[in-house]
C-alpha cells in the first residue's frame, strides 16, 4: 500500500518496524488509555490490521533492518490475519484495542506478546511460538483457540490469576498443560470438560487452585505442587479422587501437601483420613511381608490414625478371655503358692506385654484355653507394636 495512503499512526508503524523502535500513542491518562473505552479514541489512535499485516508481511533486506514491532495504545479495526505468517522477529502489542479476533493459525514467531490489550478472541491454532506468548493483563471476550499441541508455562510467574475455566484442552496421549514449577496466586481450572491428556503441575505453587470435580483432568501430575487452598473445600473422601489422577502413582507429598492444608483450615478429621489412605496406598507398592504388616496396622489401629480401634480390639479379646477362663479356670503351677485367680486380671496380664500383674505366672492353662493364652499373648504383642508404630508416624508428622 503506497505511504500517502498510509494514517498518521500507520505511517509512524512503518517508519519504526524496520528499526525496532517503539511507537506509543498512550495519552499518558490511564483512564483515557484503558483499552475498554477504546471507541472514545480519536482517530489518531487508529491502526487498520489490513494495513499492519501488510507491514509485518513486508520484505526487511536493508543491512539495517532489525525489524521488530512494539505498538502501544493502538485501536486495531478491521482483521488482523496471520495466518500462515512467518514473522522471524519480536511482535509486541501493549494496551492495544482490537475490533476482532487476531488470527494466527500455524503462523511462526519469535515472540508474541498481547499484555493488557483486549481482544475479542484469538485464533492461534497450531501457533509456533520461539519465545513467550504473553497474555499477561489481556482481556480476551470471546474465544480463545490454541488446538493442535500442548499450552506450556514452564517456570511461568503470573501476579495475579491464570483462568482456564470454560476452556477445552486436548492433547490425547500428550502432555495438555505443562505449569511445572508455575507460579500464581490463583489457578482457575474449572474446564468445560475433563482435559483430555495430561495436565502437568509438578513443583508448582499456587494460592488457590480452583477447580471442578466434574472437569477434573484425567491426569494430572502433582509431585511437588504446592497450594494454600482448594475451591471447592471438599471432603477428603472426593478429594481422594482427585490424588489418585497422577499416573506415577503413590507420591507421600501430595498426600502430606492435601493433609496440611486440611489441618491447616481445622479439618483434622479429613487430613486423618488423607494420611491413612496415603499408607494404604503405599502399601501396594510393597513386598508382601510388608503389606501383611501394613494389613495388620490398619485392620488394628487403623495405621495410627484410627486408635480408637485398638481400644476396641482390646475390649473384644478382654472380653473373651474373661469369660473362658472364668468359665475354665487355669490349675496353679504351684498349689498353695498362686495368688487368688481372678479372670479379668490373668486376662489383662497375657494381653499386656511389658506389665508384671503376677497372674500368668502363676496359673497354666490346659487344652483350648492353652491356644486361647497364646493367642492373647500374641495379640497383646501385635497391638502394642502397631500402636507404637502409629504414635511414632504421628508424632513425626508434627
Amino acid at each position: 500500500m503506497p505511504i500517502a495512503d498510509l494514517n498518521d499512526a500507520e505511517r509512524a508503524v512503518a517508519a519504526a518496524l524496520a528499526h525496532g523502535r517503539a511507537v506509543d500513542l498512550r495519552t499518558g491518562d490511564p483512564a483515557g488509555d484503558d483499552p475498554a473505552v477504546a471507541a472514545s479514541w480519536d482517530a489518531g489512535r487508529t491502526v487498520r490490521g489490513e494495513v499492519l499485516a501488510g507491514l509485518l508481511l513486508g520484505g526487511f533486506d536493508e543491512p539495517a533492518d532489525q525489524p521488530r514491532l512494539i505498538l502501544a495504545g493502538a485501536r486495531i479495526t478491521g482483521a488482523l490475519n496471520l495466518a500462515f505468517a512467518e514473522l522471524p522477529f519480536p511482535v509486541t502489542f501493549q494496551s492495544c484495542a482490537f475490533d476482532a479476533a487476531p488470527d494466527l493459525y500455524h503462523a511462526r514467531t519469535r515472540f508474541l506478546s498481547f499484555s493488557g490489550s483486549l481482544l475479542p478472541g484469538l485464533t492461534a491454532s497450531n501457533v509456533q511460538v520461539e519465545g513467550n506468548l504473553r497474555l499477561a493483563g489481556s482481556h480476551v471476550t470471546g474465544e480463545l483457540r490454541l488446538p493442535g499441541g500442548r499450552i506450556r508455562l514452564t517456570s511461568a510467574q503470573v501476579g495475579s490469576r491464570l483462568c482456564l475455566d470454560g476452556a477445552t484442552l486436548a492433547a490425547p496421549g500428550e502432555v495438555a498443560l505443562k505449569c511445572w514449577r508455575l507460579e500464581a496466586r490463583e489457578l482457575a481450572l474449572r474446564t468445560a470438560a475433563p482435559v483430555d491428556g495430561v495436565v502437568e503441575l509438578r513443583y508448582a505453587r499456587i494460592g488457590v487452585l480452583r477447580d471442578d470435580p466434574a472437569g477434573w483432568p484425567r491426569a494430572m501430575r502433582m509431585d511437588g505442587l504446592s497450594y494454600e487452598v482448594l475451591d471447592p473445600m471438599l471432603p477428603a473422601a472426593r478429594r481422594l479422587r482427585w490424588l489418585r489422577a497422577d499416573p506415577d502413582g503413590y507420591l507421600p507429598g501430595a498426600y502430606e501437601q492435601l493433609a496440611a492444608m486440611y489441618r491447616r483450615l481445622g479439618g483434622d478429621a479429613d487430613a486423618r483420613e488423607t494420611l491413612l489412605a496415603g499408607q494404604r496406598q503405599r502399601r501396594a507398592t510393597l513386598p508382601w511381608y510388608a503389606r501383611f504388616w501394613g494389613h495388620l496396622q490398619d485392620a488394628t489401629v487403623g495405621y495410627g490414625f484410627r486408635p480408637l480401634r485398638a481400644a476396641a480390639w482390646l475390649a473384644a479379646l478382654l472380653a473373651a478371655g474373661t469369660v473362658v477362663f472364668g468359665l475354665d479356670v487355669p490349675p496353679p503351677l504351684k498349689p498353695g503358692e498362686a495368688p487368688p485367680f481372678h479372670a479379668l486380671v490373668y486376662t489383662l496380664d497375657l494381653l499386656l506385654p511389658i506389665i508384671d500383674l503376677g497372674q500368668e505366672k502363676a496359673y497354666n492353662p490346659q487344652g483350648g484355653a492353652q491356644w486361647l493364652a497364646w493367642g492373647l499373648i500374641m495379640a497383646g504383642w501385635v497391638l502394642a507394636t502397631t500402636i507404637a508404630a502409629g504414635l511414632t508416624r504421628s508424632l513425626r508428622r508434627t
